[in-house]
């Protein structure tokens, strides 16, 4: 009870920034609300003059103020729609930047273990959620009631009696109201849940298109997100079961209400105790305080079925990124290169019981090329994920030029880091934004990017595309080739003129005339640089300064390409002669 009030209020603290324009947007709807509170009045006037006055004399003017009176209210109503709606416009708007900014901050573990379509979800149908809530819900609800309030004030002036008699429907209203939240509550949680889910399977699905359709699995892909459509349906199903049940049972006592005030308001009427004129103004005014009350209770159902959203985004927000990388720290301006591993243990959070690097020492000076090689699974790139601070060793300690990582601004040592990958990752933009991206305004900056390009052997066929550098490379590159791809790459990593580069697989998956042009491009790129290189080809691996063999996280071979190939029992001569001979 007291996390879920704390919730209620949490929601209602978003609002305080845009306190300003929520309180012009009460203004506004309070005078419309005095509007609709003097409308069955005017109702009841005019019904009553009619019956006395034998001439339409008296017309011309109540029409005239009544039209003006329209005008008024509906000018108000809009203005206070605009408000609330664009409130709950800049509410999410700002709370989305919130959201995208702590996701974007936690540790690479956590994105090894959530679901790509769950952080979207977050991101899109559960913040939607929170506007309506936030922004126009509050507003009607706060309407509905005062409404009601000065609905039932009138009524009470009019006739006591029948007065009374309404008041029976509020308590069962109110009774069914706590009963729908406390259930539609419960289950919010679970449509939310569902709803990621299905997002997430067609985002996988989209993003795998070629694998699904290559392999002909698009009937077990279509069967896959139905069952995750069934289960979102399901969820719904029971939200509404219970809006429909809630709506049923309070329509059947507002109406069992109405019958009985019909009754007796005729038994008023035929004594005299009443006109017609106070019955249409009472029940107009009754039929206020019904709707109110119903209103209320059905957006109470809405907001609560919004709670589960709600949690679902401060949980995100709320949470602590279990490696600081963003943490305030000692920085440098520029590293010298020198690289330490010290005793590293390390096993990924998913797997804690296997350990993948195991003891793991390696001191690689400032300017020297340190090839990594070993089998699959040996804790090569593993090696890389610590250096960049994606993940912490369990045991031992990285240092950059002496100093322990722990103690540095992770950001300020990625400054000096760049990487190039078997598969390099490029954003759907141009080129020219893609081998800038390191770069706070590329656009400005198209001669260095040229220049990087032309250091990457890429500019030649970047000024063949008709667009040149503002071609569009498409979702994941998809437009280009892989040693387009890869040279592109090697451009973002020049342009960022790093002091530690890494090259992970950087040519393995090419054909023999992209890899002549990546490996004369990787040679200009690590000239001066200390270069980290994962790579089972010898051309990627022959001059380097020293060869690293690993083996189930452990160091078991160290030396030069020549004395380590000499060593014919040694596993880096086996897988020289398995993998490149």
């Amino acid at each position: 009870m007291k996390k879920a009030k704390a919730g209620h209020l949490r929601r209602l603290q978003l609002v305080k920034p845009f306190i300003g324009r929520i309180l012009l947007g009460f203004t506004v709807m309070l005078v419309a609300i005095v509007i609709q509170l003097s409308f069955p009045k005017a109702v009841s006037y005019f019904v009553d003059t009619i019956a006395k006055e034998s001439s339409t004399d008296w017309l011309l003017v109540p029409a005239i103020l009544v039209f003006i009176t329209f005008i008024v209210y509906c000018t108000v109503t809009a203005l206070r729609f605009y408000l609330f709606e664009s409130t709950g416009d800049m509410i999410v708007r700002r709370l989305r930047e919130r959201l995208y900014s702590s996701i974007i901050r936690q540790e690479i573990g956590f994105f090894d273990t959530t679901k790509t379509g769950e952080l979207t979800s977050r991101l899109t149908v559960d913040l939607d959620m929170l506007k309506d809530a936030l922004s126009m819900n509050i507003a009607i609800m706060t309407r509905s009631f005062i409404v009601g309030i000065g609905g039932f004030v009138m009524i009470f002036g009019i006739s006591p009696l029948l007065s009374v008699i309404v008041m029976f429907t509020l308590p069962i209203t109110i009774l069914l109201t706590k009963w729908l939240g406390r259930k539609v509550r419960l289950k919010s949680m679970a449509l939310q849940e569902s709803l990621s889910g299905s997002l997430h399977t067609a985002q996988e699905s989209f993003s795998n298109i070629r694998i699904i359709q290559a392999f002909n699995q698009s009937k077990k892909a279509i069967k896959t997100y139905s069952a995750a459509a069934e289960s979102v349906l399901e969820h719904s199903l029971e939200n509404s079961k219970l809006m429909a049940t809630f709506q049923g049972l309070s329509t059947f006592a507002s109406f069992s209400t109405l019958l009985v005030m019909m009754i007796v308001a005729a038994v008023l009427i035929s004594k005299g105790s009443m006109t017609i004129g106070e019955l249409t103004s009472f029940i107009l005014y009754a039929g206020m305080v019904s709707m109110s009350v119903n209103s209320i209770s059905s957006l109470w159902g809405q907001w609560m079925r919004s709670y589960g959203a709600t949690e679902r985004v401060f949980e995100l927000l709320d949470r602590v990124s279990k490696i600081q990388t963003y943490k305030e720290g000692m920085e440098i301006a520029q590293l010298q290169g020198k690289v330490e591993f010290d005793q590293l243990s390390f096993a990924y959070p998913g797997r804690q019981e296997k350990e993948v690097l195991s003891t793991f020492s390696l001191t690689i000076e400032s300017g020297e090329k340190v090839a990594l090689v070993g089998p699959s699974g040996a804790g090569k790139t593993t090696v890389v994920n610590l250096l960049l601070g994606f993940y912490e060793p369990h045991e031992g300690y990285i240092r950059f030029d002496g100093i322990d990582a722990s103690s540095l601004d992770y950001r300020s040592i990625r400054e000096s880091i760049a990487i190039v990958e078997q598969e390099p990752v490029l954003f759907s933009g141009t080129i020219a934004e893609n081998i800038g991206y390191a770069l706070s305004n590329p656009l400005d900056r198209l001669d260095e990017i040229e220049h990087a390009a032309e250091m990457a052997n890429a500019h030649d066929f970047i000024v063949n595309f008709p667009k040149g550098y503002q071609t569009a490379v498409g979702e994941k590159g998809v437009q280009l080739s892989g040693g387009q791809k890869q040279r592109i790459a090697i451009a973002r990593a020049v342009i960022k003129n790093p002091k530690i580069l890494i090259l992970d697989e950087a040519t393995s998956a090419l054909d023999s005339e992209s890899e002549l042009l990546v490996q004369d491009a990787l040679n200009k790129l690590m000239y001066g640089r200390t270069t980290i290189i994962i790579a089972h080809r010898y051309s990627t691996i022959a001059q380097v300064d020293k060869l690293v063999v690993l083996n189930r996280g452990e160091v078991i071979q160290y030396g030069t390409h020549q004395t380590l190939i000499e060593n014919e029992e040694g596993m880096y001569h086996k897988l020289m002669s398995n993998q490149m001979g």
